[in-house]
């Protein structure tokens, strides 16, 4: 996937925190070593509206031969109140979407997704908070259905 220097990555997660202040305040947690956890969390504060969110994006990433290599990752949008969250998840080999529907909760929340950039997934979920995109879980299909 994704394979960088120390100082890419150092620029990677500055440039995250930065970006990501524009739906709220953010957070960096970053457990050092090898593996290396990286949590990015940003609470929207809903402007002026009764809905708020938190994002949370979670990277690991490993060392090898000096480069980081990112191995794994959830980004996740929850609104607050539910039901209603968009992720991307990618770990054990395989990529997968969830999303809970506000309008369906009930429904399947797991769906077949593909490889996606933090900063890509962060630009669907602020067009979710915007109001350009509504929050939907319409055209995907259940991982069960796929199979």
């Amino acid at each position: 996937m994704i394979t960088l220097r120390s100082q890419q990555l150092d620029r990677r997660i500055e440039k995250a925190e930065g970006a990501f202040r524009r739906l709220g305040t953010v957070e960096v947690a970053r457990q050092k070593g090898t593996p290396q956890t990286i949590v990015i969390t940003v609470t929207h504060p809903g402007w002026g509206a009764l809905t708020t969110a938190r994002l949370f994006c979670v990277e690991t990433w490993v060392l090898r031969h000096a480069l980081w290599h990112l191995v794994k990752y959830a980004y996740d949008l929850m609104m607050k109140p539910g039901p209603a969250r968009y992720g991307f998840h990618w770990h054990d080999g395989g990529y997968h979407t969830h999303c809970i529907d506000p309008a369906y909760p009930d429904r399947d929340h797991h769906y077949p997704g593909g490889p996606i950039d933090l900063f890509d997934a962060f630009d669907r979920f602020a067009d979710f908070l915007d109001g350009k995109t509504p929050m939907t879980c319409a055209g995907l299909r259940p991982v069960q259905a796929v199979q």
